[in-house]
């Protein structure tokens, strides 16, 4: 599935990803199962309005919730370049 993060509380380790299939609440996720580049983005604060991928589990917390779990950034959906030239505090990106 692909989506936000919505919310992440950092003292509790715990967070609430927006439902892209709106058939229900937010669904849940714990630090423990973000990985990849996106863990990264969880260290700088920069992770509100990435998007992301992951997968639904049954809750080990409440037997009739999911949690999502492999939550990763989901690259595709990001402008990806290199810089192509850079003087003065200016630049430019080219895009692959």
């Amino acid at each position: 599935m692909q989506s936000t993060i919505q919310f992440y509380n950092f003292g509790k380790g715990f967070g609430w990803i927006n439902n892209p299939s709106a058939k229900s609440n937010d669904i849940y996720f714990h630090i423990s199962n973000v990985s990849g580049e996106l863990k990264e983005l969880f260290a700088a604060n920069k992770f509100y309005d990435e998007p992301i991928t992951f997968q639904l589990n049954t809750s080990k917390l409440k037997a009739d919730q999911e949690e999502a779990v492999n939550i990763k950034l989901d690259l595709s959906k990001r402008a990806v370049g290199y810089v192509q030239e850079f003087s003065n505090g200016y630049g430019w990106v080219e895009d692959f």
